[in-house]
């Protein structure tokens, strides 16, 4: 499956069919990208240590049994929160991350924690995604900063992983306890 941009909307192509963007009353037009989210047609805004970026808007669309599935409420209600309360978790967003690299110095921060997009999980976990170019592992560098319900960083592949129900149970304990 490959996306290209075509008049400023992105579209999803397969071998087999063009996917029609759905509209959706929370997060507007999506088109279901890579066999894994409902993917925003417009970017988001968001600032951290005064930079302002645009990232992607991803809403994961399969379940446990690697199937297409709509957006839920719990999805809905996460972005609602998140437009709802960013300007105050702006704060502890760039304190948990200037902690990770143990220094608030804004200019290293802005080169070294680049986000890419936002993702909302079937339950409603919201994350920043972000290239972390202190990693020399090219092939796994990032960082999801967990946003909801806790505020934690953890590697971008050990979050994927709990995602996307390829292990990594560790950080559901941590979120919802035993």
């Amino acid at each position: 499956m490959l996306l290209k941009r075509k008049k400023k909307k992105l579209e999803t192509i397969s071998l087999f069919k063009k996917e029609k963007p759905i509209i959706n009353d929370v997060f507007g037009e999506m088109v279901y990208a890579w066999s894994l989210y409902w993917q925003a047609t417009s970017k988001i805004k968001l600032t951290l240590w005064d930079n302002t970026y645009s990232i992607d808007l991803r809403v994961v669309a399969i379940n446990e049994e690697n199937e297409k599935c709509c957006i839920n409420e719990l999805q809905e209600n996460a972005y609602k929160k998140f437009k709802e309360e960013i300007i105050k978790k702006q704060e502890e967003i760039e304190a948990v991350v200037e902690e990770y690299y143990n220094t608030n110095d804004k200019k290293e921060l802005i080169e070294k924690f680049i986000p890419e997009d936002l993702q909302i999980s079937l339950k409603g976990e919201c994350a920043l995604i972000a290239d972390d170019t202190d990693d020399e592992d090219e092939e796994h560098s990032g960082l999801a900063v967990l946003i909801y319900p806790i505020l934690k960083i953890y590697s971008h592949d050990e979050y994927s992983s709990y995602i996307f129900g390829g292990g990594d149970y560790f950080i559901e304990k941590e979120i919802y306890g035993e």
